[in-house]
């Protein structure tokens, strides 16, 4: 999660959470940690069930590359449930047909795609630090007011 890539829309007490990149800044000592912990601890957070797994792959990426010792990363993945725990979790089955149209009309990854149909299901926002997939939502007629950029 970039805080300052793009100007901060209004955001409303329930939000979204965004991809899993920023979500592993909860976990892990990374440029933002700072921003993404702050999103975390401001808002209503809710996520697709993806996140975990999206997570999860993340640290294991990070130990074959040699960036996180097993031990660090098995310590992240126990913090990873405790968040799961404090936050709204909801299946990506449902919502699939969705998102595999938005992929399709974006031209996007599926897997962003998930977190945006997700949002739109539970009327809240994505906060996501993505440009542009963010400049192409808020260009779609039906989703313009689901988009929000970390400040």
């Amino acid at each position: 999660m970039r805080a300052g890539q793009g100007g901060p829309t209004s955001i409303r007490s329930r939000e979204w959470r965004s991809r899993f990149a920023g979500a592993t800044k909860w976990l892990v000592a990374e440029e933002d940690r700072k921003a993404a912990l702050l999103v975390r601890a401001d808002h209503d957070i809710a996520a697709p069930d993806l996140l975990f797994i999206e997570c999860r792959n993340a640290l294991l990426s990070k130990v074959r590359q040699q960036e996180l010792q097993r031990t660090e990363a098995e310590e992240a993945q126990r913090a990873l449930e405790e968040i799961g725990s404090g936050i709204t979790v909801l299946p990506s089955l449902p919502i699939l047909r969705q998102a595999f149209v938005m992929a399709l009309d974006l031209a996007e990854p599926i897997y962003d795609c998930i977190y945006l149909a997700a949002a739109l299901a539970t009327d809240r926002k994505l906060i996501t630090a993505n440009v542009r997939i963010a400049a192409k939502v808020a260009r779609l007629r039906f989703a313009q007011n689901q988009i929000a950029l970390p400040t």
